[in-house]
């Protein structure tokens, strides 16, 4: 646990949440180690350090495990039996904010500052693209997201920042490692629309959602219910997470965005691809029948910042992607790019000045202003510093990318094609520095 200035302490280290597997067996014996450590630390005499041992990287694990595998998944829900459309207003006056980021549910003292520079932006919506760690259990979207602080060792809980108008998450691999019961059934019933200003948000009725004008449509998909497949078969066919028929239905019908006549942004857990990592290019073929443009497309599970110019992957649809996994997770950096057909137009690969067991890179979020016809987006790191800046119009129903800049100046800010980031052609030349 570390502390900082201004901050209420001790959080958890990013050293705690190094290395984070990707898989449900393996979360959970991450989960099951860090309460035996909060439980009986190293100071600790041998025998309360063994009965954590024993309690919990032995027994704990095992039945933590055992359990999630043999009960069912929650059940999907939706909004059929609800008096709402899962479509809301993007409309707050002339301006309308949205702060949102990836992989934030960590407990982390960055991601306590990460949701401060959240609210300095005073957005009227916050989103949290997806993953509450180790497995999006109970205690953890408690403590983590909702500000519950731990019995055990003291650590306070983290508060998710709402907007003055509501907030919205995404459902991820890692809540659904405790079969999405936490997610669904107590962190979505503190989030969605403020009825009035000042009232608590009257609860998130699914998954999925749209806010919309009459310029854009922001839609939130959940790749995360699907994303989790059966024990020892997952760790050799890595799931797709494909999107459910209800929420592909809902698409179809109710947002329409094939004849909306709207720009669309939308948002994920899961990357559609990436120059680092592995692809999740399901939904985006499963998009492909109602989505005849360009999309700008924002998704987190890679810890990491990073912004394309648009891909399309095989029969999906076409994407300028952008990465905000680097909410609250260790970041990544120094990765080499093993899928050369997706260049990142600009990554941020700094390393953070703290004393870390391995190198990581810096924390942030991004912070979207619509107004009118007019999207500008700023990421921005945990410091506050802009690190891109970008602008686009929404014009009879496109896209178009109006203007891009790079923020502050630094060698290990990795700059490609920035034109390409927003479909623009490189002979204009894109501007950088502040």
């Amino acid at each position: 646990m570390s502390s900082m200035p201004g901050a209420p302490g001790p959080y958890r280290k990013l050293d705690d949440l190094m290395d984070m597997p990707r898989q449900p067996g393996m979360s959970h014996m991450r989960r099951q180690m860090d309460r035996a450590h909060r439980e009986a630390p190293p100071q600790a005499s041998f025998p309360n350090r063994l009965s954590a041992f024993l309690r919990h990287q032995v027994f704990g694990w095992i039945g933590a495990y055992l359990r999630n595998f043999i009960r069912r998944k929650h059940k999907f829900l939706t909004y059929e039996s609800t008096s709402q459309t899962g479509i809301y207003p993007l409309a707050a006056g002339e301006e309308v904010r949205v702060s949102m980021c990836g992989d934030w549910g960590t407990g982390t003292r960055e991601a306590f500052e990460v949701a401060e520079r959240m609210k300095e932006s005073d957005p009227h919506y916050t989103i949290h693209l997806g993953d509450i760690y180790y497995v999006g259990g109970a205690e953890e979207v408690s403590e983590n997201c909702l500000g519950v602080s731990d019995e055990k060792s003291g650590a306070p809980g983290l508060v998710w920042p709402i907007g003055s108008t509501g907030s919205f998450a995404l459902n991820a691999n890692h809540e659904m490692y405790a079969n999405g019961d936490a997610y669904f059934d107590l962190f979505l019933p503190k989030l969605g629309v403020r009825r009035q200003p000042g009232a608590p948000p009257s609860g998130q009725a699914a998954s999925y959602f749209c806010l919309q004008n009459e310029w854009w449509s922001v839609i939130g998909l959940d790749t995360g219910y699907n994303s989790v497949g059966w024990a020892i078969i997952e760790y050799i066919v890595r799931p797709n997470a494909r999107l459910e028929k209800a929420l592909l239905e809902w698409l179809k019908e109710t947002v329409q965005p094939k004849t909306n006549g709207r720009a669309l942004v939308l948002l994920s857990h899961h990357q559609y691809y990436s120059a680092f990592e592995s692809q999740y290019p399901k939904a985006a073929d499963q998009l492909a029948d109602m989505i005849d443009r360009p999309v700008l497309w924002f998704w987190g599970h890679e810890h990491r910042m990073a912004a394309y110019g648009a891909h399309r992957v095989d029969g999906g649809i076409t994407a300028f992607g952008r990465c905000l996994g680097h909410g609250g997770m260790p970041v990544d950096i120094r990765d080499p790019i093993v899928h050369p057909e997706f260049p990142p137009a600009i990554y941020d690969d700094r390393r953070y000045p703290d004393l870390f067991s391995e190198p990581v890179g810096y924390n942030g979020f991004a912070n979207l202003r619509f107004n009118g016809n007019r999207l500008a987006v700023e990421y921005k790191d945990l410091r506050g510093n802009v690190i891109l800046s970008e602008e686009w119009e929404s014009s009879e129903g496109r896209l178009h990318g109006i203007d891009i800049r790079q923020g502050i100046a630094d060698p290990d800010i990795k700059v490609g094609d920035l034109n390409a980031a927003i479909g623009r052609p490189a002979a204009l030349g894109a501007r950088s520095g502040q």
